[in-house]
């Protein structure tokens, strides 16, 4: 592999890793996020896109009506480089596993170059919710910086109210996805040849671990880095993207509350809030709002990460429909199955 494209790569994953702090916390608002363009790269060759396979019916708990016939599966190929993934059903119940396929198949007559980090994903693949959440009372201090970092914003942009769907490998069902080595692979799939890969969604939102409201939900794929003959001046115009249509429906989420009510019902507890109040936020700490689908309760706190072996989450227990605190939350964080802060 060469130099250049090496550097390449690290310089793509460090401009990767901080555009998704960004992004993951654009300003608050109740429009919908709009999605990525899906349009080819200027240099690239024409794109073709397909869109078949409706779902099957089944019963499945109720929700806004999603529209008929929903397909399954999107397809888009660029220079004989044919890209698919494939929803097991659409719609998507809110709350249980639901897994995607996702191929990338050299459909030409040369070598393709398949150029990619150490998680080496054909195709990511996340959904985005169209549907906003509630996001509460506005706080000001240490309670206002807790929210924010605890939603998944920062310091320069506030929380994003839309729910994200991580489609991750089985057995990081519950903690959820990671970051990847920063290195440079490359691999080469032969004509007719084709790399795969299953992805599993848990059913419920990431890193808050939330149902997803009902309603509509854009499923978007990222292929990359794939192009044929010598390599490229500028490989990321050599990604293909493409976008789903998709309907989450659940007869329970609108019961619940959102991740930012559940945070402001935390905050609400005057234990808890002193505890806030001699706390560093965002400052050797992970702040923690994290729904317990099994007791139906969110989890609110504060884990310092240099205080314990492991490391201990300190906050309260709030029940997940009246917002009552039901208890104190004081427990070790568990890497196996919670996710990384």
């Amino acid at each position: 592999m060469r130099n250049s494209a090496f550097m390449t790569l690290i310089a793509i994953v460090t401009i990767g890793c901080v555009a998704s702090v960004s992004s993951a916390a654009p300003a608050q608002t109740n429009a919908p996020r709009s999605s990525p363009s899906t349009a080819a790269a200027s240099n690239s060759a024409p794109v073709t896109v397909e869109r078949t396979a409706p779902a099957p019916s089944s019963p499945m708990p109720q929700g806004p009506t999603a529209p008929p016939d929903l397909a399954r599966i999107t397809v888009k190929e660029r220079n004989h480089i044919r890209v698919e993934i494939e929803l097991e059903r659409n719609p998507l119940p809110a709350g249980q596993v639901s897994w995607v396929k996702a191929s990338v198949t050299n459909e030409g007559r040369t070598d393709v170059t398949w150029f990619h980090d150490g998680c080496a994903e054909p195709v990511s693949v996340h959904g985005v919710s169209q549907v906003a959440w509630p996001m509460g009372e506005e706080h000001q201090g240490q309670a206002g910086m807790f929210k924010t970092y605890a939603l998944g914003g920062s310091i320069a942009a506030a929380p994003d109210p839309h729910g994200m769907l991580s489609f991750v490998e089985k057995e990081r069902i519950s903690t959820g996805s990671t970051g990847c080595a920063d290195i440079g692979i490359s691999e080469t799939i032969k004509p007719g040849k084709s790399v795969k890969t299953i992805r599993w969604w848990s059913g419920f939102t990431d890193p808050q671990r939330a149902l997803p409201a009902a309603g509509p939900t854009t499923i978007q794929g990222f292929a990359g880095y794939y192009w044929r003959g010598k390599e490229p001046t500028d490989i990321t115009d050599h990604v293909i993207k493409l976008e789903l249509d998709a309907w989450i429906i659940s007869d329970t989420a609108g019961a619940r509350l959102s991740p930012a009510q559940a945070v402001d019902a935390g905050l609400a507890d005057a234990t808890f809030a002193t505890y806030l109040d001699t706390q560093a936020i965002a400052n050797g700490r992970a702040e923690i709002a994290w729904y317990d689908a099994d007791q139906n309760l969110w989890e609110i706190g504060v884990m310092p990460w240099y205080e314990t072996e492991p490391p201990r989450i300190h906050g309260v227990l709030v029940d997940a429909v009246t917002g009552t605190i039901i208890g104190p939350l004081d427990r070790p964080w568990d890497e196996k199955v919670d996710p990384f802060p």
